[in-house]
């Protein structure tokens, strides 16, 4: 029964606030309440997808399937989002610490080498006046620089959830080089699956397109899609607006005409998730590939840098010594 499952649930959450809401979901199941209302009284916990999966699940009779479609769904996103998130660990990790290296060199241990050369007298290598005036332009402006980056990346943040501002960020993500090709394969690939997942338990093509524009997490395919809702509206196929907004692979659109034509949209929008999917893990495999030697080159040039600024004085002064 209903409530005996979701008192199992509940006796098996270890997080204080996931129990408390699976609690109060329980006991709105005991009260007479559909379990998808129950759910979705907790939109920050259960998403819209979750909620009317359930509820078509509810009124077809088949709760059973649609969870395990639901649970095969969401643990399809997150491998693919642990892949994308694993893979970018290491060069942005190697990034900060390459960073925090040179800071606390321009900080802590270029000004005291500058006192040295100085001490010596003669004209620097560039090397060396180009790390003496890097040093000092850190060294002087760095209350000014912190509080300005920090206010910069405040204002940015906030810039970006104007509707103008995310506009123009999400146009910006889906045409960077290297990285927005994949930010729209996860995205195409996501709302594939979706669509193919909501389609298969039932839902409604406009319901199901009104609740995928919400999970492809960017404005400028969330248009898209709208506009594809409109046309679908009108009588028109699915394909077509999708293909005018030259956002979506042709091969997508390609497939979603021909499962409209033979009545197989939702297998054809399952065969297209997978293929995006295979296609992501390959270009993040390729991307980490290719960003390790980029990153490890140029943390090279920086170590280079430094070492070369700071030992050919020291090699001028010895041979200045030598030759005394």
């Amino acid at each position: 029964p209903m409530t005996e499952a979701l008192t199992a649930l509940v006796a098996q959450q270890e997080r204080a606030k996931l129990k408390n809401i699976m609690t109060t979901v329980r006991e709105k199941v005991r009260e007479g309440t559909s379990l998808a209302d129950a759910l979705g009284e907790h939109r920050k916990v259960f998403t819209d997808l979750y909620v009317n999966m359930v509820r078509v699940g509810e009124a077809s009779g088949t709760l059973d399937i649609v969870l395990e479609r639901l649970a095969d769904f969401l643990e399809s996103n997150v491998r693919l989002r642990s892949k994308v998130t694993s893979a970018m660990i290491y060069p942005v990790l190697m990034a900060g610490v390459g960073l925090l290296i040179v800071t606390l060199m321009m900080l802590l241990v270029v000004p005291r080498m500058v006192e040295l050369f100085e001490d010596m007298g003669g004209e620097l290598p560039l090397l060396t006046r180009i790390l003496i005036f890097l040093s000092d332009t850190a060294s002087n402006t760095w209350f000014i620089g912190l509080p300005a980056t920090i206010a910069g990346i405040w204002w940015f943040r906030r810039y970006i959830q104007t509707e103008k501002g995310r506009w123009w960020w999400d146009r910006v993500r889906l045409r960077a080089p290297l990285f927005g090709p994949v930010i729209r394969l996860v995205s195409v690939a996501r709302f594939a699956r979706t669509l193919a997942t909501l389609l298969t338990s039932g839902v409604p093509v406009l319901s199901s397109l009104d609740i995928v524009r919400t999970i492809v997490n960017n404005v400028v395919l969330a248009k898209a899609i709208d506009d594809a809702k409109v046309a679908v509206r009108e009588g028109e196929s699915l394909a077509v607006p999708l293909q005018k907004s030259a956002l979506f692979p042709p091969m997508m659109t390609h497939m979603i005409a021909i499962g409209e034509k033979t009545g197989q949209l939702e297998g054809m929008l399952k065969n297209v998730a997978d293929a995006y999917d295979a296609e992501v893990d390959s270009r993040v495999t390729m991307l980490t590939a290719v960003m390790e030697p980029v990153m490890i080159v140029g943390m090279g040039i920086m170590v280079a840098f430094l070492v070369f600024a700071i030992l050919m004085p020291m090699l001028k002064m010895n041979e200045v010594i030598t030759g005394g």
